[in-house]
């Protein structure tokens, strides 16, 4: 699930709405657990933009966030290319980096 929040803010910080309407299946209370977790392990960033209504923007936090964001999309990459067949083995991939 923390992939797919990371995702939905790469480009922009974005409310709760935003993960929910990317990820059906989550229940609120479980998507709003992983965000809680995520800004306590210093991914994302909350920020309170209430005045009177409740306004949370969750975006994407420094120096944490965006570089596990590109760890994740490039084992997603890896991993498209190695079901595919066209990319290296695991076995491969480590005996070219000796």
């Amino acid at each position: 699930m923390e992939d797919g929040i990371l995702c939905e803010l790469q480009h922009r910080p974005n409310r709760l709405s935003q993960p929910r309407k990317a990820m059906p299946e989550a229940s609120t209370k479980m998507l709003t657990q992983h965000l809680r977790e995520m800004e306590k392990d210093g991914l994302i960033v909350r920020t309170d933009l209430s005045k009177r209504l409740r306004h949370v923007e969750y975006s994407l936090a420094e120096p944490h966030g965006r570089p596990t964001l590109q760890l994740i999309n490039m084992l997603a990459a890896w991993g498209t290319q190695y079901l595919s067949g066209k990319g290296p083995s695991i076995r491969e991939a480590n005996e070219q980096q000796r």
